[in-house]
């Protein structure tokens, strides 16, 4: 369908916010929940604990990484339940920060007034809620 990653973003951010009725409190929720915020904050802090005592940095190191794998565990699920193979699971990470990014950027249009497509712009018909 889409020949480029530009067309491909354009598509995306043109489309993705209806899907979440046009609602900004939807949005904020779809990225909340699909990014792996809490355990990439922990292995983020993981060097910082090194600095205290009583293995804080290690803590954080391996609650980052079990509650990381819990996640890729669960999209695991979903990509078997999909019929899709497992070796999909390495794009886990990279493809939830890409759907993030692109629906923060639908948002963004949306409550600009207007979305990009194949090169022209078009006013948003969806009023940002």
């Amino acid at each position: 369908m889409y020949r480029t990653f530009g067309a491909m973003w354009q598509g995306w951010t043109k489309n993705l916010f209806p899907l979440m009725a046009g609602s900004r409190r939807r949005a904020a929720a779809e990225i909340c929940l699909v990014f792996p915020w809490i355990p990439l904050l922990l292995l983020l802090g993981a060097p910082v604990g090194w600095r205290y005592p009583h293995f804080a940095g290690l803590t954080l190191l391996v609650m980052g990484l079990g509650l990381l794998a819990g996640r890729h565990a669960a999209y695991a699920a979903m990509l078997r339940r999909s019929h899709f193979p497992l070796s999909g699971i390495q794009f886990y990470v990279p493809a939830a920060a890409l759907y993030c990014a692109a629906l923060f950027a639908s948002a963004r249009r949306y409550a600009r007034g207007t979305v990009t497509w194949k090169g022209r712009e078009y006013p948003a018909s969806m009023a940002a809620k």
